[in-house]
């Protein structure tokens, strides 16, 4: 069974000036942008040395992918713990955290960030993506390994099912929280008719073979 990464970054040293910087940090990132927040205002938000923070944080890009991670690391906790959790419920309560996660002002604020600033700063989207998707969908791809493992599902390609499933739940809920969906159905009905497609074509009594693989293979 394959281990889950609890981190992106290099292994934090917990104190409460390391805290203080990451709140401060997140906070002018989402005010700010990425681009606009030094490390010398985060140094005056956090009221500590520029010295301290760099002794915490190696570079900018650093600090903002510990930032992802703190929100990331409590989802993937999350994954873990409804391993053993009845199907339905499980396949929902982290269908309604990760919309929940992605909704966020905060998370809205930084996704916005991404897109306008994303294409001049590199270094910010691979940051992102190393704390935050390549992190997360490996982790729900190992749910649904173990399911399928167990004989709950049967799912020949773990990392293709979270990555479609986790890309449904993050496309309506963000685009509403981003004023760009054109769908007017609730969040929780697309997240309950997704759950029950899933334990219906998946289910491991089925005797037809995986559709999305099938798909992917022709």
């Amino acid at each position: 069974m394959d281990p889950v990464e609890t981190s992106a970054c290099p292994a934090p040293r917990r104190s409460k000036k390391r805290e203080a910087i990451l709140a401060s940090a997140r906070t002018l990132f989402c005010q700010e942008g990425f681009v606009s927040t030094s490390m010398d205002a985060i140094a005056a938000h956090a009221q500590v040395s520029k010295a301290t923070v760099y002794a915490h944080f190696s570079s900018k890009q650093h600090l903002f992918c510990e930032v992802v991670s703190h929100v990331t690391d409590a989802y993937i906790k999350l994954s873990e713990d409804l391993l053993d959790a009845p199907l339905r419920e499980g396949l929902t309560t982290i269908a309604l955290r990760f919309l929940e996660m992605v909704t966020k002002p905060e998370s809205v604020t930084i996704y916005r960030t991404l897109i306008n600033q994303g294409q001049d700063f590199p270094e910010m989207v691979e940051a992102f993506r190393d704390a935050g998707p390549r992190r997360i969908i490996p982790a729900i791809a190992h749910y649904f390994r173990v399911q399928s493992e167990r004989g709950r599902l049967k799912i020949a390609d773990p990392l293709l099912m979270a990555t479609i499933f986790l890309h449904t739940v993050k496309g309506e809920g963000q685009g509403r929280a981003l004023g760009t969906c054109i769908s007017n159905y609730p969040d929780r009905v697309i997240i309950d008719e997704l759950v029950t497609m899933i334990l219906t074509t998946y289910a491991p009594d089925r005797p037809q073979a995986d559709p999305a693989r099938q798909a992917i293979s022709t």
